[in-house]
Order: structure tokens, then C-alpha cells, then sequence
């Protein structure tokens, strides 16, 4: 440091310390959670009518956990859902407010509040959004889950957000690859569909993704439990997590 003068040395000293203390935070102070995709599949098929309040329950749970940067996708699960294909919903959360080592701390907090406002008016939208989705007429035939899950997984790839899938849905495809409603999934079936979809390159790329499900029913014990467990089995093979599987969403982690 010989020739420099003791101002700049102390500057240089400074300044990363400074960057360092540069951060996100909420208005109480608190770091906020790194943002996130969320991608939500409805089934449009007309046997989820009944279904309504579940996936109106489900999503609430979920947009009040929204926040700064998150993306927040709904897509529907149609009888064609390759063909179909469209983003009914796609909202972006504001960016977390940044505090700065240097700001006044007056008006540094009046931004944060103003950032949070913005994310809590954001949130009020979407949650009326997402109602008016629901509300639209069921009219779809059958349930091509296996296609709509290409479609999400295609949406999220190369996103480097955390990426959590939402599916209100039975669970029950009903296409002209399977149905599982006549035909519950056993496990040779289970492994030679997984294969399959592998082999031809439609098994979807879930890696690091979280899975949500609401809404999963089936007409028998028997048949919930191998629906469930093909699912699960599936979701494995494609690099997803399967952390819920339920009836009613019971909890929610972004």
C-alpha cells in the first residue's frame, strides 16, 4: 500500500464492506426469501366443477405467500393441452427493496413500505385474476395431464429461479395414452410408461422442481393410493420432488 495515500486505502477498505451490507429486506427488517416460479396447472376437465372450492382454497394459500420477484404462471389442463397451450395468468412481483449501507434510515423505510405496498397490490390482483379464472365454464372432456406437464416443464427450463408446480387437478389422465380412471396404474405400468415417455423424449424435465397437488381423488381407496404412487414414481423420474399429494392443500412452502 506504500504510496497511496491513507485517504484512498481507507476508501478501498470501505466500499466492499459496504457493498456487502447491501441487501434485500422487509419493512420489519427481516431478509426476504429469494424469489420464485410458480407454475399452476388447473384442470379444466367439467368432472373438477366439484372441485371448485378446493382449487380456489389451494390458490389463495399460495398467492398469500407471494412475494418480492416472485413469477406466479396458471395454465389450464385441457382435453388438448399440447394443442391448448396458453398462459392465462403470468404476473411478476416487484423487486425487493434494496437497503443501501449509505441511506438515510427516515427514508429508506418509507421505500421499503412503498415497495411492500406495491407487492401486497400486486398480490390483491392476481388473487382476483386467478378468481375469475376459476369462475369461467368447465367444458373439457378429458384430462391430458402428461401434456401439460411438457408444456410447464418447456416454460420453466432455463429459469434460475427456485420452481415450485402447482397442479389442481383428480390426478386422473384421461387421454389417449391412458385412463387411469378405467385402468388404475399398477406398477408394471407404471414402469414401462415412465420408460416409454423416456425413450421418445416426452418425459418431462422436472429437475429441482418442487410439486404441489390439490384436488387428487379417485373412485376407490385402491384406485387413490395407485394413482398416487404412479405419480410419485413419475414425478422421481423426472428429477422433481413430489411434496404434497392431497386432497386439500394443507400447507404450502415457497
Amino acid at each position: 500500500m506504500r504510496g497511496i495515500p491513507s485517504r484512498w486505502r481507507l476508501l478501498g477498505f470501505c466500499v466492499p464492506i459496504a457493498l456487502a451490507l447491501t441487501t434485500s429486506i422487509c419493512p420489519n427488517g427481516e431478509p426476504t426469501v429469494s424469489p420464485a416460479f410458480m407454475f399452476v396447472l388447473v384442470d379444466r376437465s367439467g368432472s373438477s366443477h366439484e372441485d371448485l372450492s378446493v382449487y380456489r382454497a389451494a390458490s389463495e394459500r399460495v398467492i398469500a405467500l407471494t412475494g418480492a420477484g416472485d413469477r406466479f404462471i396458471l395454465a389450464p389442463i385441457t382435453s388438448s393441452s399440447a394443442r391448448d397451450f396458453r398462459l392465462d395468468i403470468d404476473v411478476t412481483f416487484p423487486a425487493a427493496h434494496t437497503t443501501s449501507f449509505w441511506a438515510n434510515p427516515m427514508s429508506d423505510q418509507r421505500e421499503a413500505n412503498e415497495a411492500e405496498k406495491k407487492i401486497g397490490e400486486t398480490r390483491v390482483t392476481l388473487l382476483a385474476q386467478v378468481g375469475q379464472f376459476l369462475d369461467q365454464p368447465m367444458s373439457t372432456s378429458h384430462t391430458t395431464i402428461f401434456q401439460a406437464l411438457g408444456n410447464a416443464a418447456q416454460t420453466m427450463a432455463g429459469d434460475d429461479q427456485r420452481k415450485i408446480l402447482i397442479i389442481l387437478s383428480d390426478m386422473i389422465e384421461d387421454s389417449g395414452t391412458a385412463n387411469f380412471d378405467r385402468t388404475p396404474p399398477n406398477a408394471s405400468y407404471t414402469q414401462k410408461e415412465i420408460e416409454r415417455q423416456r425413450n421418445i423424449g416426452t418425459l418431462p424435465d422436472l429437475a429441482a422442481v418442487r410439486i404441489y397437488v390439490a384436488g387428487a381423488h379417485a373412485s376407490t381407496p385402491e384406485a387413490m393410493s395407485a394413482i398416487h404412487n404412479f405419480w410419485d414414481a413419475y414425478f422421481t423420474a423426472a428429477g422433481g420432488e413430489l411434496v404434497r399429494y392431497e386432497r386439500v392443500l394443507s400447507s404450502f412452502s415457497r
